[in-house]
């Protein structure tokens, strides 16, 4: 599936903001081939779609390592560290 490879693409060279920016950006070319009056209506709806969805799961990935990253969130960074020290 596209957004599978989206995601690991996205985690394996680091471009995660390039790769959500790049989604808002062929988001927004939709749109504007939409409104513009494009004939290919159905193939817009899905490329769409698809934009949207890589888009969402981007952005929960880009959550999920700021929990991780984040002191106090997630079972990483130091405060996973000392949780996992303490029951040492």
């Amino acid at each position: 599936m596209e957004t599978d490879a989206v995601l690991k693409r996205s985690v394996a060279s680091g471009t995660l903001e390039r790769e959500i920016e790049r989604c808002h950006h062929e988001i927004a070319e939709v749109e504007r081939l939409l409104g513009d009056g494009h004939p290919d209506v159905h193939g817009l709806c899905l490329a769409s779609r698809i934009g949207r969805q890589s888009y969402g799961l981007l952005g929960e990935q880009k959550q999920d390592r700021r929990r991780i990253v984040e002191p106090g969130g997630g079972v990483g960074g130091e405060a996973g560290a000392r949780r996992y020290l303490a029951i040492l």
